[in-house]
């Protein structure tokens, strides 16, 4: 049986996380884009009362 990886996805879970999502997508997307993968990154925002959700649209005009 062999294994071998077609496609990498990174899910995070986000509840006001304003401050701190962006430079952690910023960091994901610089070590994703060096793997020979494709991959994309899913931010799940759990009713954020903060820019939350508006970053994670924001990065996903840029970041897989």
């Amino acid at each position: 049986m062999t294994s071998a990886i077609e496609h990498i996805a990174v899910v995070l879970p986000a509840y006001n996380e304003e401050k701190d999502l962006p430079i952690l997508l910023d960091r994901l997307d610089a070590a994703l884009s060096k793997l020979p993968w494709p991959y994309h990154i899913v931010v799940v925002d759990d009713g954020s009362s903060d820019g939350t959700a508006a970053i994670a649209e924001a990065a996903a005009r840029t970041i897989p």
